[in-house]
Formats: structure tokens, sequence, C-alpha cells
């Protein structure tokens, strides 16, 4: 009950906005042109990152896993809380 209440007056708040300015009707987010750029050479960076690491391994042996292996087990762990918090971290978003 107290949900609808919330979701009645959320929708009065917006249609009296879209009735004031009629500009918050059409304004959507549209990817940015530099975001598509941004992943291309982060695939690119760690194409090359990634073979450069194998060529080290094979190179000095057991030495280039001792490298390769936190560079790696590192990159993961990045990857993985930038997926899990979606990117971005904001002070509001964190719960630890």
């Amino acid at each position: 009950m107290d949900a609808e209440r919330r979701n009645a007056q959320f929708d009065e708040i917006v249609t009296k906005l879209v009735a004031d300015d009629p500009s918050f009707e059409t304004a959507t987010r549209t990817p940015l042109a530099w975001d598509a750029l941004a992943r291309v050479l982060l695939l690119v960076v760690a194409a090359l990152g990634w073979a450069g690491l194998s060529v080290l391994m094979v190179v000095w042996g057991w030495r280039g896993v001792l490298v390769t292996v936190p560079i790696v087990v590192a990159g993961f762990v990045v990857a993985v809380r930038l997926t899990r918090n979606g990117g971005a971290s904001q002070a509001g978003d964190r719960t630890t």
C-alpha cells in the first residue's frame, strides 16, 4: 500500500515536470562515441598484454610464470569488482 502511494506521488511529480518542461519527456541517455572507442582500446591493450605475458612465460620459463600469474589474478580481481559494482562506485552505493 505504501509503495503504491509512492508510485502515485512519483507519477504525479513526473507528470508535472513534463508539463512544465516538455524536454524532460524526450531526454534519454545515449552512449557516447568515445565509450565504444575506449572499449576497443581496452580490448587491444588487453590482447597485447596477454600476448606479451604468454611470450614472457615461454622465454623466462618458471620465472615468467611467477610474473604472469599475479598479474593475471590482479586483472581478474579488478574486472570482477568493476563488473559487480557496475563499473563505477559512488559513496552512496557502498554497502561495506
